[in-house]
């Protein structure tokens, strides 16, 4: 799927029979994996296969979607990136005691890329933030 997905252009919608067919496949895997827990249950051996098919089950859709919307991309690779600079610096300079710091954290550290993203200059934007 994402390489299909990969060749197209960004303005280009996906083919309807190649989606439908992709998601007749993602669903035949479901279903398989449902026979074969319900005939055999998974124990702590087989544990994250089965909890990989619980979670391909619930965020079907959410697997789906970059298919159906072109906007959303097909890995969550810029995601990783951002959060790479987090859990590098965890131990040594970051130190959460609760939820709402990391929220906190998460929202100022959003702004900053998006004025980065903008092409803004990041400390006279701030400035003029807080200023």
């Amino acid at each position: 799927m994402i390489h299909y997905r990969n060749q197209l252009k960004v303005e280009t919608e996906c083919d309807r029979d190649k989606v439908s067919g992709y998601e007749k496949r993602y669903f035949d895997i479901l279903e398989k994996a449902q026979k074969g827990y319900d005939d055999v249950p998974a124990s702590e051996y087989y544990r994250e296969g089965y909890n990989l098919y619980r979670r391909m089950k619930k965020y079907s859709s959410s697997h789906r979607l970059f298919f159906h919307d072109m906007r959303v991309p097909h890995n969550n690779n810029a995601s990783e990136r951002s959060l790479c600079a987090y859990k590098r610096k965890q131990k040594q300079t970051m130190l959460f005691r609760n939820f709402e710091t990391i929220d906190l954290i998460c929202q100022c550290m959003s702004v900053l890329v998006l004025i980065l993203k903008n092409g803004d200059n990041l400390f006279d934007r701030v400035s003029r933030i807080f200023g």
